[in-house]
């Protein structure tokens, strides 16, 4: 992909699914090149392995990790609950939990 904006550069991406049996491991990966200057590369990485005992429930643990160049590896481990409702995703992560750097997110998807 490209990036344009406060950051001119290109952007390789991965992303794979694979499921057995209602676990499922989600990973998408991406390294930005910026076009001005090294010193603006970041490595990033969203990893979540899951379990669903029905079409509409799943949980389990995320973890992500952020690297720009010349900077400590920032990662961040959580805990997953999602639910679906029609053609709607639902999934709330709470990452760093009983930290002082915990918090909150909430994806929410639409499948049309």
């Amino acid at each position: 992909g490209a990036a344009v904006g406060r950051t001119d550069g290109i952007a390789l991406g991965l992303e794979f699914t694979l499921s057995y049996a209602g676990f499922e491991l989600y990973s998408e990966s991406e390294y930005l090149f910026d076009f001005a200057s090294s010193e603006y590369n970041f490595f990033y990485s969203w990893t979540d392995l899951t379990y669903s005992p029905s079409d509409w429930l799943w949980f389990g643990v995320s973890g992500q990790i952020t690297k720009v160049i010349d900077t400590e590896l920032e990662t961040d481990r959580g805990l997953l609950l999602g639910i679906a409702y029609k053609n709607f995703e639902f999934t709330c992560y709470y990452y760093n939990a009983f930290t002082d750097d915990d918090f909150f997110m909430l994806a929410l998807g639409n499948e049309f």
